[in-house]
Formats: structure tokens, C-alpha cells, sequence
């Protein structure tokens, strides 16, 4: 990444103030007031670099994403820090989130590993399968990547040397990020500006028969796509034939992405794509999930399809039996959801529904 070298040195000196600040300054340790005193019991085991005391915590039930109090930093952010990338394994096992941002910094566990140049906690943070290489800080919008040497304005020779075994560490990552989604044939086709749907069907078809996945996900790269089958892009982007072609072959309806969790069911409504959702409601597998509710909002595909009023997509999924019940985080029903934002036609639409529903004999 090529930066102007007045944004590159506000942005390094910037970055330097930032992370000093999470750095034990020795007058506070002399006073006896170590920082690590007040750190949650998780973050101080860490620090001690005390393995087994780290996973008995885990297995009491510590929580692997907690964050510190004062600065945000969650364990792996200071395992990063530190020398054992054992314990990047460890807590990476037991679901830390990977690309977590401090609050008050921005920075990832792979940006702090990085700025203090621990080549093999960078290793380990590789490992994982959502990592974003591409996360950036709010200042400035520094990746990863551009953290490299820490902000030394005159590194040594050793630094130097250090610096490109890390720079090659990201190249050859990136390198494998591209060659996965490059082999991904069928996604490629789907996300691709070029080409009108019925060419990208017929292509679609041909790669389908040539015997390529229609169930493969995108990596994590900071897009919308994240973590995105042909199928969850398909829907969102009100493509009916290929949804059909993708159905076919064996694409799983219940995909999630990485961002909102959301499901093609999810896709369909929040976007209002009516010939999507007759596709998806014939499924086999559309009963089970079409109450699903995101982990975000507790909304159902119905609550997203009412949210932006797309009354030809709620009235599909009202007709092929959503539950009218289920209620978001906020307490709304699909009928409450529908009265606080003025959709008339879908509220009258519910009531006759819940109406008929109480009149209907057992």
C-alpha cells in the first residue's frame, strides 16, 4: 500500500502515541500499581504466559472475548503481545473473535502482533479461517500490513531484517487469499459486474456440470460478500435464475454470512425480491427455516421484508406460513414492526392472517 509520505509519517506517529499508551510505563510499575492488577483474570494469565491456568479458565466458563475496562483489549489482542503463540491457538479454539477491534485504538490481535514484530503470533493468527487481512484502524485507515517496524523511524539492520521476514509472511498470505477465491468458479461468475444473467446462467450451468461447488464461501476480506456462498449473493441480488440453477445442484439454504449471520431467506426479504423467494419457499428445507431469526436483531426473514416495506415479499412469506409470533430485540411482532412504520397494506395483510387464524377450527 503506497501512502504519500506526509500521511505516512502523520499516520505512524499517531499510531506510535496509540499503542504506547497500552504499554506498562515504569513509573507505574515502581509505584506498585502494575496495570496488569486490574486486568480481568483471563488477561492477567496471559500475561503470565501460564498455559494450563489459561485453558482451566476457559473451561470454567471465562469469557474468551471479554474486554478489559479501560483500554478494550480483549485476551488475544494481549496474547498477541506476548511470546507463546500456543496461546493464540488456544483461544482462537475456544472462539475468540479474531479480527476484534479496540475500542479506543482500532486495532486487531493481527495489528498489535505485527506493530511488535512477533512473527509467529502472526503465524498463528494466519491459521485462522475468518482473519481479514484487510481490517483497517479508524486514524487513518491503517491495515495490518502497515504496521510493519512499528513506527521506528531508523530501524536497525536486524529490524530491517525483521521486517521483510514479516512483509513476506503478508505476501504470501494474500497470495493464498487470491489464489482460494480464484478457484472458486462459481462465486466468481455470481459476483461479477460483466455479463448479462442469461449469459452468466449459461456459464453457471457449464461450471455445474463440469462438476465445480456450489456451496463454496468467501473468505473474509471486508466486503459485503464475507463468508458468502453463490447462493446467499444470488439471493441479495435478485438473481431468480441462478438461484434456480444453484438450488438444483445442491445449494445449501442455509448458508450464513460472516457480517449479519443472515441466511438467503434474510437476503431475499430485506432486499424485497419476490421471484427469489418462490424460489427459496419451494425448497425442501424452507419450513425449517423460515422463522430464523438473526443474532443482531432477532428479526425473521418476515420482519426484514416488512422493515423496508416490500409488501409482495411479506405477503410470500405471511402465505407460505412465517410465524407472526416471534418477536425483535425492540419486541416487535411482524404486525407491531408493520404499524410503527406506516405499512398499511402489510398490516392489514397480518391481521386477516392472525384473524383467520383465531376463527380456524383446531
Amino acid at each position: 500500500m503506497k501512502l504519500p509520505i506526509a500521511i505516512y509519517l502523520l499516520l505512524h506517529s499517531v499510531t506510535f502515541i496509540m499503542m504506547a499508551t497500552e504499554i506498562p510505563s515504569t513509573q507505574t510499575a515502581a509505584a506498585g500499581l502494575h496495570p496488569d492488577q486490574n486486568l480481568p483474570e483471563l488477561h492477567r494469565a496471559i500475561i503470565a504466559q501460564d498455559l494450563k491456568r489459561v485453558e482451566q479458565l476457559l473451561k470454567d466458563g471465562a469469557d474468551v472475548n471479554q474486554l478489559d475496562a479501560k483500554m478494550g483489549n480483549a485476551p488475544l489482542h494481549i496474547a498477541a503481545q506476548c511470546d507463546l503463540p500456543e496461546m493464540i491457538d488456544l483461544l482462537l479454539k475456544h472462539g475468540a473473535f479474531v479480527n476484534l477491534q479496540t475500542p479506543r485504538a482500532g486495532h486487531t490481535p493481527l495489528m498489535v502482533a505485527t506493530w511488535y514484530s512477533k512473527l509467529e503470533n502472526v503465524k498463528a493468527l494466519m491459521k485462522a479461517e475468518d482473519l481479514n487481512l484487510y481490517a483497517t484502524t479508524p486514524y487513518g485507515g491503517a491495515a495490518a500490513r502497515d504496521l510493519i517496524g512499528g513506527g521506528d523511524p531508523a530501524p536497525s539492520e536486524s529490524d530491517r531484517k525483521r521486517n521483510a521476514m514479516l512483509t513476506q509472511l503478508f505476501d504470501e498470505h494474500e497470495a493464498r487469499i487470491k489464489a482460494l477465491a480464484a478457484g472458486q468458479k462459481i462465486y466468481q461468475v455470481v459476483i461479477s459486474p460483466e455479463g448479462s444473467p442469461e449469459e452468466k446462467a449459461d456459464e453457471v450451468r457449464k461450471l455445474i456440470a463440469q462438476g465445480e461447488s456450489v456451496n463454496t464461501v468467501s473468505l473474509v476480506t471486508g466486503t459485503g460478500n464475507d463468508r458468502h456462498s453463490p447462493l446467499l449473493v444470488a439471493a441479495r441480488e435478485n438473481k431468480p435464475e441462478l438461484v434456480k440453477l444453484l438450488l438444483a445442484a445442491g445449494a445449501d439454504l442455509g448458508q450464513r454470512g460472516y457480517m449479519m449471520n443472515a441466511i438467503p431467506f434474510h437476503k431475499a426479504g430485506y432486499m424485497g425480491n419476490p421471484e427469489v423467494l418462490e424460489q427459496l419457499l419451494a425448497h425442501p428445507d424452507a419450513a425449517a427455516l423460515i422463522d430464523d431469526q438473526g443474532l443482531n436483531n432477532g428479526y425473521t426473514p418476515l420482519h426484514d421484508a416488512i422493515w423496508h416495506g416490500h409488501t409482495e415479499a411479506a405477503l410470500l412469506f405471511i402465505q407460505a406460513g412465517a410465524r407472526l409470533d416471534l418477536r425483535t430485540y425492540e419486541g416487535d411482532t411482524p404486525l407491531d414492526l408493520a404499524r410503527r412504520y406506516g405499512y398499511q397494506d402489510i398490516a392489514e395483510a397480518l391481521e386477516l392472517k392472525l384473524r383467520s387464524a383465531v376463527n380456524s377450527p383446531e
